[in-house]
């Protein structure tokens, strides 16, 4: 992974005779743009583009903080909003105590059922009511 502007770090890259792959995730027309410029030199290319972010977790990341920050993207709104991760990137040195901190969370703090049920923290994406609203109003 290389911190660091596109125009500057980024073009870099491409342009580098000895760099053999290029993966990338970000908007589809800086990946346009990386895959008409990297042809020059045949470069091999993994682009995952204008779709949902993924999280990515470094070793020196402040745990606790990553923690907190990947299990609120997973179960705030349920899950549901424009910039919620599809999937996290866990560095190895780590991964295995990150897991073990998510499974625990999501089972002391995340309680599924019915929306209105006494200490339910998700429910339906469309609660009875708003559902009810609906389809009255498709009728």
């Amino acid at each position: 992974m290389v911190p660091g502007l596109g125009h500057e770090a980024g073009q870099a890259i491409v342009d580098h005779p000895g760099i053999a792959k290029i993966a990338f995730t970000g908007s589809t027309a800086t990946g346009k743009k990386i895959m008409r410029d990297s042809s020059v030199n045949l470069k091999r290319l993994n682009l995952e583009l204008g779709g949902k972010n993924p999280l990515i977790i470094c070793e020196d990341a402040d745990f606790n903080a990553a923690v907190e920050t990947a299990f609120n993207f997973g179960f705030n709104n349920t899950g549901q909003f424009c910039v919620q991760p599809s999937r996290i990137y866990v560095h190895e040195n780590i991964h295995d105590q990150f897991v073990e901190k998510m499974v625990h969370l999501t089972k002391t703090v995340v309680k599924v059922g019915k929306f209105d049920e006494k200490g339910v923290t998700h429910g339906p994406v469309i609660s009875s009511p708003q559902l009810h609203k609906i389809l009255n109003y498709i009728k």
